[in-house]
């Protein structure tokens, strides 16, 4: 299956490509209140916010080195339905057919780990 394949914190990591809708720019981030660690912020993408997220910050990125994002970094937006949600990387490296060194990642098990990281997150309903 063809794959992106994105280099973030040292490590080789990948995406398939069904699951990738585009790669942009890493814009200016709005930070969100109460948000958890693995949310980065918000950034415009074609005229809608697109939740930003840091995958090392959630525990799905093995062997990558948790720091910023470099001047120049990238957001791949997922297809995850109707949400819109991205990952930082540092970059896009290929997209090629999956190769057996690289971790594959599933645009749904992000989403989902946003989705814990946020209930977790959130203050106690009162």
């Amino acid at each position: 299956a063809q794959a992106v394949l994105f280099a973030l914190g040292g490590a080789r990591l990948g995406l398939l490509l069904s699951e990738v809708r585009a790669v942009v720019p890493l814009g200016r981030l709005s930070r969100v209140p109460l948000a958890p660690v693995g949310l980065l912020g918000m950034q415009g993408h074609r005229g809608r916010a697109l939740a930003v997220a840091d995958v090392r910050m959630l525990g799905l990125a093995p062997g990558a080195e948790r720091g910023a994002l470099p001047v120049g970094a990238q957001v791949l937006v997922l297809d995850v339905g109707r949400a819109d949600l991205g990952i930082g990387v540092e970059r896009v490296l290929d997209i090629t057919e999956a190769p057996g060194e690289v971790t594959l990642l599933s645009a749904l098990g992000v989403a989902e780990a946003v989705r814990a990281a946020c209930a977790k997150a959130a203050p106690p309903a009162s």
